[in-house]
């Protein structure tokens, strides 16, 4: 598949290959006016990895970014233990308009990148719908209509339809973690558009003998990211008549479309991840991309979803998932 790209991208295909062994990815030129053809399969076969630290990634004005992996501590933590910071992941847009991908010290991460120009016919109305993207928990949402007030499904709501999200990261601190099998950030979409949600446990808190206390979430905290292109996106179907790949602690890999056909990204994550033998993952193989993970705690899983190239609608205007023909 060959697309019109900038003479910068051929020029630091090069430089990328060196800066992945480096752990980070080399700078590209926007400004460059010079346009020639070349191939951007290249780019999604590079996975970028940050362990501990913030490595830069593609400018959003030629490409946006997407999270494939979480692995390590993301337990929340005891509030009688020092801390230097909270144990988190985030892949955003900085002021200098380029994709990064952070991670504290316990925590390694994998993010892939895909050229605008990948995606047909989505074109110059092109944006990132906001910068640093959401964070979302209980105490930055609001309840979700009929939940239960000792087992919320907390959400808040993204972006509009006319738009693609996903998750970006997650944040575990003081009593707000992934420390046990019911503990999820994930990013779903309904007739309305798009919303981050998070479950988990839960403890009483004040009151006396019970009477005038509350109930207080220690669920993570979310993180989701938006790109917006005036259009919406088509998704691949999944088994069941749905739009989102699951995998579960204990089941195989989950096969999903081809990686000629388009890209895969993590929509969700779930479970007790108390170290590096916790871990959820998107990956290529045998020209497929592939979810699973890893798990030595409880109740470990991760959701995904997976976007053609070809963004063109079928015949009879919606795709699968519900979506608003172009």
């Amino acid at each position: 598949m060959k697309h019109t790209v900038r003479r910068s991208l051929v020029a630091s295909s090069l430089v990328f290959a060196t800066a992945l062994g480096a752990g980070c990815a080399a700078p590209v030129d926007p400004d460059s006016a010079e346009a020639v053809d070349s191939t951007s399969q290249a780019i999604i076969d590079k996975e970028y990895v940050s362990n501990g630290g913030t490595i830069d990634l593609w400018y959003s004005s030629l490409a946006f970014c997407y999270l494939t992996g979480v692995t390590g501590n993301l337990d929340m933590q005891s509030p009688d233990v020092r801390v230097a910071g909270p144990e988190e992941v985030k892949l955003y847009v900085g002021a200098d308009d380029r994709w990064h991908l952070q991670t504290s010290p316990a925590v390694t991460a994998t993010a892939r990148c895909s050229l605008w120009s990948d995606f047909r016919p989505v074109g110059a109305g092109r944006k990132v719908s906001t910068y640093e993207g959401w964070t979302f928990g209980l105490e930055l949402t609001e309840r979700h209509p009929g939940a239960h007030v000792e087992s919320p499904a907390d959400w808040r709501r993204l972006w509009s339809g006319t738009s693609l999200c996903y998750l970006s990261g997650a944040l575990a601190g003081t009593l707000h973690g992934f420390d046990s099998a019911m503990a999820e950030v994930a990013v779903d979409r309904d007739a309305s558009g798009w919303y981050g949600r998070v479950s988990g446990t839960g403890r009483s808190v004040g009151g006396f003998w019970g009477i005038g206390s509350w109930w207080e979430s220690q669920a993570p905290y979310g993180r989701a990211m938006c790109i917006d292109t005036g259009r919406s996106f088509k998704l691949e179907p999944a088994p069941g008549g749905t739009t989102t790949f699951r995998w579960r602690q204990g089941e195989p890999s989950n096969w999903m479309m081809p990686i000629s056909k388009g890209i895969c990204m993590l929509t969700g994550m779930k479970g007790h991840f108390a170290g590096y033998g916790e871990a959820v993952r998107i990956h290529q193989e045998n020209q497929h991309w592939k979810l699973d993970g890893a798990s030595m705690q409880q109740g470990v899983s991760a959701s995904a979803q997976c976007i053609p190239y070809n963004q063109l609608q079928i015949s009879g205007g919606f795709d699968v998932g519900g979506i608003k023909p172009l």
